[in-house]
């Protein structure tokens, strides 16, 4: 992808907190403020869709140095899985970008995933299902990976073993077509890969165990 192309990139969403009340937002089933409609209109939460299922959002706004973040925490049942996402089934070539912190290491099985142990957050992309999807993220607050989810079927693109610095780091994917480029500059992690089976879908950020979000930008590229 050249610069020209990322020049003429169409801004899909960027998270805007700033008119959002601080603590848990979205919760199902209770009323929403205006604020909350209105981040709806440019952001869906799959996972927790309000008017849903009377479970707990687990999506909480806090105040931090240098402006407001979402912090994705632990259920009463303990670690939850949450998604943030933006763009309809049609989404081919764009750039997913996200400022986050993988606060947890461990997460165990749940309805989702029965064989699970560690705590998984990052870009998801190519987001056609629930269970079907690339993401990009980090693992068990030890691990780069890029996955391709069908399913039951985790299949590793790519891996990394990786040391997380004190702050957050920042997740790049860009999509060419079949290209995948995820990078991360903060732990020296440059993926490439290609890969057919899902040619386009939503984007944005999925977790399975807490971690914070401190920013998140969906660009759409010219073909």
């Amino acid at each position: 992808m050249n610069a020209a192309a990322l020049a003429d990139a169409e801004a899909i969403a960027v998270l805007d907190l700033s008119a959002l009340p601080e603590g848990e937002i979205l919760r199902t089933l209770e009323p929403l403020s205006p604020a909350e409609r209105a981040f709806l209109a440019t952001w869906q939460t799959p996972l927790t869709q309000w008017g849903g299922f009377k479970v707990q959002s687990a999506i909480h706004v806090e105040a931090a140095p240098g402006g407001r973040r979402l912090r994705f925490a632990a259920t009463r049942s303990g670690a939850a899985e949450r998604a943030l996402v933006t763009g309809d089934e049609s989404l081919r070539d764009a750039r997913i970008t996200a400022a986050c912190l993988p606060v947890g290491r461990e997460a165990g099985p749940h309805v989702d995933r029965h064989d699970c142990s560690e705590a998984l957050a990052g870009v998801v992309f190519r987001m056609q299902t629930s269970r079907w999807y690339y993401l990009f993220g980090i693992e068990g607050g030890r691990r780069a990976v890029l996955y391709r989810r069908r399913d039951d079927e985790w299949f590793v693109l790519a891996a990394q073993n990786v040391e997380l610095p004190d702050g957050p780091v920042t997740l790049d994917v860009m999509l060419d077509g079949d290209g995948i480029r995820a990078t991360c500059p903060e732990l020296k992690v440059c993926f490439h890969a290609t890969d057919t089976m899902y040619p386009a879908g939503k984007a944005g950020f999925r977790t399975l165990g807490e971690a914070v979000l401190v920013d998140l930008r969906v660009l759409a590229l010219p073909w």
